[in-house]
C-alpha cells in the first residue's frame, strides 16, 4: 500500500512539473518582442527573434497620408495615419495619427516620433503592434494610438480600419486594425491575383510594340532597298506603293463584301 501510495505521489508530481514546463514554454515563445525603430525611418523596425533579427517596414503597405473613415461615431469623422514622416495637426507638428472631429477640430492621438513596435507573434507571418504615444493632453489625460498589424492570405489590398477607443485611465487610446497579405513583413510579396489579372494587358502592350516596330522596320529597309539598289525617286522609293494606294479602296470592297454579303452587282439579264 505504501508503495502504491508513493508512485501515485511520484506520477502526480511528474504531471504538475511537465505541465509548468509546457506552461513557461508556451509563455516564453508567445511573449511579445519589443523592437527598435530606425531613427532615419520611422517607417522600419528591427526586432530580434530567437537570434535572428526581423526587420519590419510599413513605408509601402498602403499610400500615405491614409484617410481612415469613421462612420458609427458621433464626433469623430476621421483620421489621418502619417507614420513615416512627422506633420501637423491642430498645434502638434510631429503627428502620426490625426483625428479630425464633425466639428472640424483637429486633434494629435500620437506623435510618429514616440512610437512603441512589438511582435505579436514570433513565427512568420508577423501579427506586430505599433503605439503612439504624446498626442494632445489634457491634465494628466493625454490620447493615444495603437495599429494591430494582422496578416491575411485572403485580402488582396491591405487595410486601415477603426476599430473602437478605450480610457485606460491616462488617457484616450484609440485602436485599429491592419489587415493585408503583405505589411512590411520578410520576403514577403502581395497577393498574386493582382498580378495575373495584368498579363493580359502585359501580353497585348508586347503585342502592339512588336508590330509598331515591324512596321517601322518595313518602311525604313523596304524604303533604303528601292532608294539605294533600285534607283527608285520620290513616292517610288515606297515599297509596294501601288499596293498601298490601292488599300483605301480594298478596305473598301472588304467592309462592302461583309456588310452585303448578298450585295447583286447585276441588276438584270439579257433575254435570249
Amino acid at each position: 500500500r505504501h508503495s502504491c501510495v508513493s508512485y501515485r505521489e511520484s506520477m502526480l508530481t511528474t504531471s504538475v512539473t511537465t505541465f509548468v514546463l509546457q506552461f513557461l514554454i508556451y509563455q516564453i515563445a508567445s511573449a511579445n518582442v519589443d523592437c527598435n525603430v530606425n531613427d532615419d525611418n520611422y517607417c522600419v523596425a528591427t526586432c530580434e527573434v530567437n537570434g535572428v533579427t526581423v526587420t519590419l517596414d510599413i513605408s509601402h503597405i498602403v499610400e500615405y497620408p491614409y484617410i481612415i473613415e469613421v462612420t458609427d461615431d458621433e464626433d469623430i469623422s476621421n483620421f489621418i495615419f502619417t507614420p513615416c514622416t512627422k506633420s501637423s495637426c491642430g498645434k502638434a507638428k510631429k503627428s502620426s495619427i490625426c483625428m479630425t472631429k464633425k466639428n472640424n477640430d483637429d486633434s494629435n492621438c500620437g506623435d510618429v516620433d514616440a512610437g512603441t513596435w512589438e511582435l505579436i507573434d514570433t513565427k512568420p507571418p508577423y501579427s506586430f503592434a505599433i503605439q503612439y504615444r504624446g498626442g494632445t493632453c489634457d491634465g494628466t489625460q493625454c490620447q493615444r494610438a495603437k495599429f494591430t498589424f494582422k496578416p491575411s492570405e485572403t485580402a488582396q489590398s491591405t487595410k486601415i480600419e477603426y476599430i473602437k477607443h478605450d480610457n485606460k485611465g491616462t488617457g484616450e487610446i484609440y485602436q485599429f486594425d491592419v489587415v493585408g497579405s503583405c505589411h512590411g513583413q520578410p520576403d514577403c510579396t502581395q497577393s498574386s491575383k493582382s498580378s495575373d489579372n495584368s498579363q493580359p494587358g502585359i501580353i497585348g502592350i508586347v503585342l502592339m510594340l512588336l508590330f509598331l516596330v515591324a512596321i517601322v522596320a518595313y518602311f525604313v529597309i523596304g524604303s533604303s532597298i528601292m532608294y539605294f539598289h533600285k534607283g527608285a525617286r520620290g513616292k517610288e522609293i515606297i515599297p509596294n506603293y501601288e499596293l498601298w494606294m490601292d488599300l483605301p479602296f480594298l478596305l473598301k470592297d472588304g467592309c462592302i463584301f461583309v456588310i452585303s454579303p448578298c450585295y447583286n452587282r447585276f441588276t438584270s439579264y439579257e433575254k435570249v
